[in-house]
């Protein structure tokens, strides 16, 4: 299932009014209120601060903050649904243009928005992996370059007096397997991480 790694603010105008939304990685509830501060200071004075989230398919909500019931979260959520998202909260907002645009308009409005944030995200997957770290001097490393470059997610290499490579791999190695194959000098607690999808 997707989740999103980076994303930026889209707009649309329909009918004069302007729906501006953005998509955002999203692995529990605790940061709502951040997401929607940050947008709220981003863009100020808006009419309506919607949202929908999903992290997975059992913890799920959505708020229409104010438009007619069921016209703004609920579509939201039901694009998230649709496509699989997860970990993942849209955030649609509208500063009202002067013309109504009725429950139809709107529920299309605000589903295009949400579609829209999700389309210009670079998407992600969420995967259960170690954090890892090796110690090598510089000849050593010249020689297991290759084999850590295909072993390792999100590798990161500093060179100082001798060379510390860390980065990620499949939780689903056990420890022991891990640190044998490749000699690391710590090998971490799985935990989820996000990769971007090529």
């Amino acid at each position: 299932m997707p989740t999103v790694y980076e994303s930026k603010p889209v707009e649309i105008v329909i009918q004069r009014s302007r729906f501006i939304g953005q998509a955002f990685y999203f692995p529990s509830e605790q940061g709502l209120a951040d997401h929607l501060e940050a947008m709220a200071m981003q863009f100020p004075k808006a009419t309506h601060y919607t949202w929908a989230y999903r992290i997975d398919p059992g913890q799920k909500r959505a708020s229409d903050a104010g438009e007619p019931q069921g016209t703004a979260g609920a579509p939201m959520l039901h694009v998230l649904e649709h496509a699989g998202w997860e970990s993942t909260l849209v955030v649609v907002i509208r500063y009202f243009g002067g013309i109504k645009l009725g429950r139809g308009g709107l529920v299309h409005a605000y589903q295009e928005t949400a579609r829209l944030a999700l389309q210009h995200v670079t998407p992600a997957k969420l995967v259960w992996a170690r954090p890892v770290t090796l110690e090598l001097d510089y000849a050593e490393y010249a020689r297991r370059e290759p084999l850590l470059r295909t072993s390792l997610q999100d590798m990161t290499v500093t060179f100082g007096s001798r060379v510390t490579v860390n980065g990620w791999v499949s939780a689903d190695d056990p420890p022991e397997n891990v640190r044998h194959a490749l000699d690391f000098k710590t090998v971490g607690d799985p935990m989820p991480r996000r990769f971007p999808i090529a």
